[in-house]
This record gives structure tokens, sequence and C-alpha cells, in this order.
């Protein structure tokens, strides 16, 4: 499992921005990372847009692969 803690911060993601990439990160969909959110699967897709915005990525798997290129 990689810390998100480092990546949070230096992105500058919100909490619930992070709880999406936690899950994403465990592979889950956006519909089911909307119903562990309590959210609609809308709500998760603008949170993933923004965190790609962030992280300067164009795509969810762009996302991980950075997250792992980045890690320590």
């Amino acid at each position: 499992m990689i810390p998100l803690s480092h990546i949070s911060e230096q992105f500058n993601l919100t909490r619930r921005e992070r709880g999406a990439l936690e899950y994403l990160m465990q592979g889950l969909s956006s519909k089911e990372i909307a119903t562990r959110m309590d959210v609609s699967p809308n709500t998760v897709k603008a949170f993933l847009r923004l965190i790609m915005i962030k992280m300067g990525v164009s795509s969810r798997s762009a996302i991980v692969g950075k997250i792992i290129m980045t890690r320590p």
C-alpha cells in the first residue's frame, strides 16, 4: 500500500479528493467509489478531474502512474 499523505500534501488535495484517490488506488470504479463515499458518481468524477488537474495528468490511469513514480 502506498502512503497517500505525502501525495496529498504534494499536490494539495482536499480531504474528499484524497478519499476518492484512496478508493481509486484500490481499483474501484466511479460508481463503487460513489457508494462508499455516499455521493453521486458525477461528484466522484468531479473529484477525479480536480485531482488530474492538480497532478497535471489526463486520465485515471495516469493518476496511478504518477503516484507510483513520485512515491519516496
